[in-house]
Order: structure tokens, then C-alpha cells, then sequence
């Protein structure tokens, strides 16, 4: 299986072409979506996260108000770093399980869309890295008119996050999206050619229809934290097996599991609000 990794910045246009991966029939697994469900009205993440910043980020409904959220850990990187730690188990944990539906589907490619790829260091583990550009200035305006913000609040936001020209540097495939669509979508397309490309022998080696069992290694984190991923599609029931935590089985019609606690190179940061 090939996991392709998309990045880009606030106001970089990244969603754009994420659903132009969906139009085409390449799955998608998006980290935004991930972060919205974790802090919904009575989830682990929203209990953490009321917790630690109190009832004034609520709304009338008991949602969480993100507009009202973004501005106070947008204006206070203590506070960012917080709900960081906050969600980074519940965000991991979320994107691992996609993943795993994705390869039980029998998904020959899946596209991680990611803001914060570089900066939670899951760069290592996606081939080909896709980096959406845009100038700095068009960036800057995008975010104000798209957010009705000012300009202050806009480069508090764009500050928050790298650098989109260091990105682009750690890109193998870039898409210049400060013009206009129709150019964007050629990009697109060309773009696409190279991500649906013949898997190469590894990666059909880790796909479902494998020839290697498949046995998925993932993940060691400084020769600490390992997470062995055993599936075997050999079994009447595939197991997936985590070392050194817990054990799940999984059948043809259900994916179910019991506690689970990613190692730390899966935790992931919070993205944006």
C-alpha cells in the first residue's frame, strides 16, 4: 500500500486538492475531519479539553466554539501546546484506525492529508510528501477574507504553523496554488499520474493481496516505542496484534477493538480550528 502524504498551510488551498484526490477515486484520510470529531459534545477529547479550558469555549448547544477556542491558543502558544497534549491521543489514535479500514478495504493508495505532517514528524512515514504552496502575501489575504479576521490574527495563525518555502524544500511533488483553479487542477493532474503510478514490490508487499502475509512493521520511536501490526489474511479471523499493548481481532464484517494507545512517533498535534 502507498501512503502519500499531503501538507500545506492555513489558506494554502491543501483542501482543494484533496477533494480533487477524492473526485478521483483516491481515498483520503483527513486529519481536520479526525480533530473535529474528537472534540464532539461528550468524547473523551471534548471532556479533556472543557476540562482544561473551562465553559467559556462553549456554545449555547454545549458544542465546543471553535472560532472562540482558535483565538485563545492561536494568541498563546502555552496554550496551543496544551490542547496539543490534550488531543494528541485521541488524534492518533483516529488516524491509525483510518488507516487500518483503508488497508482491510484492500486501498492500493491513500492519501494522508495532514497540516502539520512535517511538524508532527509523520513525514518519515508517507512516500511521495505532496506540498500545496502559495505565496506568502496570497496566503495572508486568502486567510483574512476566507476567516473575516485581521491581519494580526491571520499572521498569528500562519506564524503557528512552518513555513510553507521550508516545506516546499522537504517536498518530493509541489503544487503551486497561488493562481488560478484551472492551474491548479493541471498540476492536479500531473500530480496524480505520479501518485497512481504501479505500486513498487514493497509496497504491494503491504497491501492486502500481499505476498508477504502481509506483516505491516510500523513505527519505532528512538528504540522505544514499537508497534508491530500482524495481519493475516491466511486466518479465518485476521489479527491484529500490538506489542507491547493490546489485542483485537478483527472479522469480515467489523472492525473492533479494545484500548488502544498509539506509541508516541503516532501522536499527533492538534491541526488548526
Amino acid at each position: 500500500m502507498r501512503v502519500v502524504g499531503l501538507t500545506g498551510g492555513i489558506a494554502s488551498g491543501k483542501s482543494t486538492v484533496s477533494n480533487l484526490f477524492k473526485s478521483d477515486g483516491v481515498p483520503v484520510v483527513d486529519a481536520d475531519v479526525v480533530a473535529r470529531d474528537v472534540l464532539k459534545k461528550g468524547t473523551g477529547g471534548y471532556k479533556k479539553v472543557v476540562g482544561a479550558f473551562g465553559d467559556e469555549i462553549l456554545l449555547d448547544s454545549g458544542d465546543v466554539d471553535r472560532a472562540r477556542l482558535g483565538q485563545i491558543v492561536f494568541s498563546d502558544p502555552s496554550k496551543r501546546q496544551l490542547l496539543n497534549r490534550l488531543l494528541a491521543p485521541f488524534i492518533s489514535s483516529g488516524l491509525f484506525w483510518e488507516i487500518v479500514k483503508l488497508w482491510l478495504k484492500g486501498s492500493k493508495v491513500i492519501v494522508l492529508d495532514i497540516p502539520l505532517l512535517f511538524e508532527a514528524k509523520m513525514d518519515k512515514w508517507t512516500n511521495p510528501i505532496i506540498v500545496v504552496w502559495v505565496d506568502p502575501e496570497t496566503q495572508l489575504q486568502r486567510l483574512m477574507a476566507r476567516d473575516g479576521i485581521s491581519e494580526e490574527q491571520a499572521r498569528n495563525r500562519i506564524n503557528a504553523q512552518m513555513a510553507l518555502d521550508l516545506k516546499r524544500t522537504k517536498a518530493d511533488l509541489v503544487i503551486d496554488n497561488s493562481r488560478s483553479l484551472e492551474e491548479t487542477k493541471a498540476q492536479f493532474q500531473e500530480v496524480l499520474m505520479q501518485v497512481t503510478r504501479p505500486l513498487t514490490w514493497r509496497e504491494f508487499g503491504l497491501s492486502r493481496k500481499g505476498e508477504w502475509g502481509p506483516k505491516l512493521l510500523m513505527l519505532e520511536h528512538e528504540s522505544k516505542y514499537k508497534l508491530h501490526l500482524s495481519l493475516s489474511c491466511n486466518l479465518l479471523h485476521q489479527k491484529i496484534l500490538f506489542t507491547p499493548h493490546r489485542q483485537c481481532v478483527v472479522d469480515s464484517a467489523s472492525l473492533g477493538f479494545s484500548q488502544f494507545r498509539p506509541p508516541k512517533i503516532l501522536q499527533y498535534r492538534y491541526l488548526s480550528l
